[in-house]
């Protein structure tokens, strides 16, 4: 049913008569005897204004009557709610409570003075909030009638009772009151009683009325304002159409709060039309919605969101000055979502801004890795390089460049690019967890598109040269671009003598770092393969400068004596590029080497990864020299190798067993034939169960992957029953009874016979099957 406007909603003359609708008389008598005492109330306060000339004092008459109704509607809510009366009370009694105790016995309870603290900080609260106790009444009756909490307008809105409230006691207790001042006091009280008590149907043309306004004027917007019911505040934005809501209506009314947001349809909408005005009143209302909480701002970044380029200084100040996860994640989204062909150096910003936060890349790699994708395809889209004004690309080269560097600065993520050994296998499509590398690929990647695209090398790698210091991965960087790049820059003369001018004071700073890695070998033996005779008496000063002086017999002798302690760095960089170094840079380092392959055997063709992960175990091995042990099989056999092992010191006892069974399983894994071969001699000298578990799980695993000959699978298999330990003996054991399990079965079910020990086989299987079975508890 649609109702005429009230009279505060209505142009004329103050002399228009006073009235009380029929739905407003409906919902006060439903509201029980209060409610018809407010009613009777109003009504009265309607004919002394409508008939002022039989009064005396009308307007002070008027005003009482309306001081009444405003009791009798407040009353229904009751007395029972937090105020200035209840804070002045509780800090009476509080204090009240303190001087007692000091007069009693000269001294106070620091309970006692914790709870008069309370209770001033609490009436301090109250004064600060005039009228709290008259807007929590009301908002105990807009939960009864609507079954939903107030939010920040609807607050608002409730505040006016209690201005209507107070104005009205002002005249009971001897001030004035006027004609004017006296009606508009009735038709805003008549107007806030229907936004109170008329259901949300009654309501609906109106609200319908008002949202399809093309031009709505200021008295549309008090009307609005007005609104207690959370419900029409939702209704009424869900159609609004017009733009100028957005400059009439009270701040309040268009805020978002922390877990909803009335006006954000109607924002979604405006934006579609005009969105640098929505992205300046986001802007310009930033602190009014970051004091809502982190829900306001993450709901206005989210609308940011859909706002395309028109965002993007709004966003770049956000991403700055308030780098919250959830404000990163939003702009990331954002990010990917403008059109490649809208991008500018802006959009660069926020994504370079982004990047750089290290909590949002450790917590959102993917997202990360997908910032990176739309960086490089960005910089010079569908393979066409940018030219002339269009810098875009430059601009990405050095932001990415910037980015690198930002995060190489912390020290465990310049760890996490030394463990891995190889840049060449890290792709974009699937990054790695570790941001660093990402960024590394990333900027690989984008000198490699560029370097198809005919850019100088100078020019492709001067990010790189000019935002990262000069260090081990610079070099590194460099080389394996160089590395990449050469199938395109040598086919030119002139991108080739670029390319070997880069490549020699590379060369010069390639020697640092703690570990080799095969980059670098790959690198060298580019160089090495196709240096010009003429370049090469640079390229080998170059090496001999980054790789320093060999130490002297000396350091040497100490060395080896101190044996087993660290290997210095720059003898372990040696070591492990000495395959790939020209024999001239090799040469003066040749006694350093001897005496390592002395210790740790010859080193691989091509440097191995600091960690790896192998198909048995994960371990560090307690301090165990991988390479030593394997140099010893190779000379003095597999069993040998095992029963030194056995024996060999960790350096955390605690976990002795666990480093050397680590360790014994990544040797069965090189060569799982040889070690195959004596398998019985080889358990009996692994002597432990946790040593003979690791070894012969790793050959379970070789077999199951095809490293193991079929025909070498049952005497694996029969060495490993004899070993079975007795139930009881402890976890080791009971592990390995798991891998002589799994080995049984995979004989079996392979159509392989056991042939003399088959019966005890299952006898025992049986035995060990039906105590896991049993149920350990009544």
């Amino acid at each position: 049913m649609s109702y005429p406007l009230a009279p505060a909603q209505q142009a004329g003359p103050s002399s228009a008569p006073c009235v009380i609708r029929p739905a407003l008389v409906s919902a006060l008598q439903a509201q029980g005897d209060k409610g018809r005492r407010a009613l009777s109330l109003m009504r009265d306060a309607a004919h002394v204004l409508n008939n002022t000339d039989a009064f005396h004092a009308p307007y002070e008459v008027a005003q009482s009557c309306l001081r009444g109704a405003l009791d009798s509607v407040l009353s229904i809510a009751g007395e029972e709610f937090p105020g200035l009366r209840s804070a002045t009370k509780a800090v009476t009694g509080a204090a009240g409570a303190v001087t007692d105790a000091w007069r009693r016995q000269r001294e106070v309870e620091a309970a006692d003075l914790d709870v008069l603290a309370d209770a001033v900080e609490e009436l301090r609260a109250e004064q600060a909030d005039r009228g709290g106790f008259r807007t929590r009444q009301i908002g105990h009756l807009v939960a009864e009638q609507t079954r939903q909490e107030m939010g920040l307008a609807e607050t608002e809105a409730a505040r006016s009772w209690s201005a209507f409230y107070s104005s009205a006691s002002g005249v009971l207790h001897g001030s004035d009151s006027g004609a004017d001042e006296t009606r508009r006091q009735f038709d805003d009280i008549t107007a806030a009683m229907e936004q109170l008590f008329l259901t949300l149907p009654e309501r609906a043309d109106r609200l319908r009325e008002l949202a399809r306004l093309d031009a709505p004027v200021q008295q549309d917007a008090d009307e609005v304002e007005r609104m207690t019911d959370p419900r029409a505040g939702v209704y009424f934005f869900q159609a609004a159409v017009s733009g100028r809501w957005l400059d009439l209506l009270p701040m309040a009314r268009l805020l978002p709060e922390q877990t909803r947001w009335p006006a954000g349809p109607y924002l979604r909408r405006l934006l579609a039309e005009d969105p640098q005005r929505v992205c300046a009143w986001v802007k310009e209302n930033l602190e009014a919605i970051c004091a809502q909480g982190p829900g306001a701002l993450s709901q206005a970044v989210a609308v940011l969101g859909e706002a395309g380029m028109a965002a993007a200084a709004v966003l770049a100040d956000l991403v700055r000055s308030r780098p919250e996860r959830f404000v990163l994640v939003q702009a990331a989204y954002w990010a990917v979502g403008v059109a490649v062909a809208e991008r500018t150096g802006q959009w660069v910003a926020v994504v370079e801004n982004i990047l750089r936060d290290r909590d949002f890349t450790a917590s959102e790699s993917w997202e990360s890795g997908q910032l990176l994708r739309e960086l490089i395809a960005t910089a010079h889209p569908g393979g066409r390089l940018r030219i002339g004004p269009d810098r875009l690309g430059g601009i990405i080269r050095s932001a990415l460049a910037g980015v690198l560097a930002g995060h190489l600065g912390d020290r465990d993520a310049s760890l996490r690019v030394e463990l891995v050994n190889e840049l060449g296998t890290v792709t974009l499509a699937d990054p790695p967890h570790a941001i660093v590398v990402t960024l590394m690929r990333a900027v690989l990647d984008l000198a490699l598109a560029e370097a198809r695209l005919g850019v100088p090398v100078a020019q492709r790698l001067r990010g790189v040269h000019g935002k990262l210091p000069v260090a081990e991965h610079r070099a590194r960087l460099v080389a394996t671009h160089l590395t990449e790049s050469w199938p395109h820059d040598s086919l030119q003369a002139e991108a080739s003598a670029d390319w070997w001018q880069t490549a020699i004071e590379t060369a010069r700073q390639a020697g640092g770092g703690r570990w080799p890695n095969a980059d670098l070998a790959d690198f060298l033996t580019l160089l090495d393969a196709h240096c010009p005779p003429e370049l090469r008496p640079q390229m080998e000063a170059a090496l001999e400068e980054t790789l320093g002086t060999p130490p002297d017999a000396a350091a040497m002798r100490a060395w080896v004596d101190a044996f087993p302690g660290p290997v210095p760095n720059p003898w372990r960089i040696v070591r492990g590029l000495s395959p790939v170094l020209p024999e001239t840079v090799r040469a003066p380092w040749q006694p350093v080497l001897t005496v390592l392959e002395e210790k740790y055997g010859p080193p691989p063709g091509r440097p191995d990864p600091v960690m790896k992960t192998t198909t048995s175990w994960v371990e560090a091995y307690g301090g165990l020299s991988l390479e030593a042990f394997t140099a010893q099989a190779r000379a003095e056999g597999t069993a040998a190798t095992v029963n030194a092992l056995a024996a060999a010191p960790v350096n955390n006892e605690n976990y002795a067993d666990e480093d050397r069974a680590g360790l014994l399983g990544e040797l069965v894994a090189q060569d799982p034939q040889a070690w195959a071969a004596d398998s019985a001699v080889i358990a009996a000298a692994a002597q432990r169960p946790a040593l003979q578990a690791a070894y012969f799980n790793a050959l379970h695993f070789a077999a199951g992957s095809g490293r193991l000959d079929s025909g070498a699978l049952v005497p694996v298999a029969e060495a490993a029953f004899a070993v079975r330990p007795q139930a009881g003996d402890g976890p080791e054991a009971e592990q390995l009874q798991l891998v002589i399990s799994n080995l049984l079965h995979h004989a079996w079910e392979n159509g392989m016979s056991l042939r003399a020990v088959e019966a005890d086989a299952v006898t025992w299987l049986r035995g060990l099957v039906t105590g896991w079975s049993t149920p350990r508890l009544p």
